[in-house]
């Protein structure tokens, strides 16, 4: 009984078991290349497939990915190739938008979605999708590299020639060259070159000063931080000064952009990936949270636009994520946890991506904050960055251990209190908790000086 039939593993699953539980399977699909036209009927599959792809694990989808056929193949039996997995990539000529009718709007939930036509090595051929990068989507952006991860459906007959058709949860940016009017700058374009999906910037955007790593930001997470490690020179010669004012006061513009940082290790996290599409998509078992804190010299910070917000001088808690640790500092965060009375604080230096400006608890904001009118105190914000080519330095002051104090307000000192990460927010978020901090900004002494940072 087709009821009693068990899935596969999600390791295992292929696209072909998951869509014919939705109704799309062969028999669908055969359906669809009765013709070398689109039927009304042959137009409500390809907007089911539409609705449905972008709810599929991507791992399920890449699992069933398939080479490319050749021109022969495709003019000699193109039906075989139909529910099929391809990866498509190539320039983009022509990006419109459609429109679903007021029946199938209702049944599907979404109102459009666009057709690009891209011209590959074998050809032109048209990727239907819900989802493009923004500086596309008035269709005035032509002449970029872009790839999709497409489901053949049929060939479809056009001007002077037949051209597959193919359907695709997004369509992924990858420019070559920096565009000053797209904001496309050459650390994205370096992004582009290791394989990142600079689109996926477009929804990071909208998620600074929020907890956690959402999950449409997950696939942009485990993407760029498994890029990073395949690509660790090309990401050290492209590595800049920071710009820590911008990254606070306008993430917006830094997100994507590369830095060289310099800090004290404060503290190492190892975070288990226990995702079966991540695992086996990006090959990711593990990575590491890194508590490292920079340098401010004699420039402060004022967590909040308020007089009596808490202010940071000295040294300033950034979070940074990397897939691998040097065995000295691996050792030396074993002996950390084993021995409540050794703290590290170790010279490190790495490259780093700037990926968002997140909310997260921290003790500092227990003891220093003003309390809300409910008696909670809000989070602390501050950056996340993912990173490559960690370096262990050597230390000048000839101890480990030493921590360094914090000054609170210009009066007065206090031990560094130990920040409580949360990496992963599950469940019900506290929509009050995000409108409020959502407004809240960084008040910076001379931000120009921020920008000027020792990097070592």
């Amino acid at each position: 009984m087709p009821w009693k039939q068990r899935l596969p593993g999600r390791n295992t699953q292929k696209l072909n078991d998951v869509l014919k539980l939705f109704g799309l399977g062969a028999d669908q699909f055969a359906r669809l290349n009765q013709n070398d036209s689109l039927s009304p009927s042959d137009q409500g599959l390809i907007e089911q497939l539409l609705f449905r792809l972008p709810n599929i694990s991507l791992g399920v989808v890449e699992r069933s990915m398939q080479s490319w056929p050749t021109a022969k193949q495709w003019k000699e039996s193109p039906q075989q190739y139909a529910g099929q997995v391809f990866s498509v990539s190539g320039t983009l000529t022509r990006l419109t938008r459609q429109e679903l009718s007021a029946n199938a709007q209702t049944s599907f939930q979404y109102r459009y979605y666009y057709s690009a036509h891209i011209k590959t090595p074998s050809g032109v051929v048209t990727v239907l999708t819900r989802t493009v990068p923004l500086a596309f989507k008035d269709g005035s952006v032509t002449g970029q590299n872009v790839q999709a991860s497409a489901v053949f459906t049929k060939i479809v007959k056009g001007p002077g020639h037949n051209q597959p058709l193919l359907v695709s949860s997004r369509l992924g940016w990858l420019p070559e060259s920096p565009i000053d009017k797209l904001n496309v700058t050459a650390d994205l374009v370096t992004l582009a070159r290791i394989g990142f999906d600079i689109g996926l910037l477009d929804h990071l955007r909208t998620r600074n000063r929020t907890r956690g790593i959402g999950g449409k930001e997950r696939e942009s997470f485990y993407q760029l931080l498994s890029r990073l490690s395949q690509n660790a020179e090309m990401i050290r010669d492209a590595a800049n000064k920071p710009q820590l004012a911008a990254i606070l006061q306008q993430p917006e513009t830094q997100q994507g952009r590369i830095f060289r940082f310099a800090g004290n290790l404060r503290r190492i996290t190892k975070v288990v990936v226990n995702d079966a599409d991540v695992r086996d998509r990006f090959k990711l078992t593990q990575y590491y949270q890194l508590d490292v804190f920079i340098s401010l010299g004699k420039r402060s910070i004022r967590l909040g636009s308020k007089k009596d917000d808490p202010v940071i001088r000295t040294q300033f808690p950034m979070t940074f994520c990397v897939m691998n640790v040097p065995e000295s500092l691996r050792t030396l965060a074993d002996k950390a946890a084993d021995d409540a009375s050794f703290t590290m604080n170790e010279p490190v230096q790495l490259n780093a991506v700037f990926f968002k400006l997140w909310m997260f608890n921290s003790s500092f904001m227990d003891r220093y904050a003003t309390k809300r009118a409910d008696g909670s105190v809000p989070p602390q914000l501050g950056p996340l960055l993912l990173g490559t080519n960690l370096v262990h330095l050597k230390r000048e002051d000839g101890g480990s251990g030493q921590i360094t104090a914090w000054i609170i307000g210009g009066s007065g000192t206090v031990v560094l209190a130990v920040i409580c990460f949360i990496l992963w927010r599950m469940g019900r978020r506290d929509r009050e908790i995000d409108r409020e901090l959502s407004k809240k900004r960084f008040r910076l002494e001379d931000p120009d000086k921020l920008n000027d940072l020792d990097t070592m």
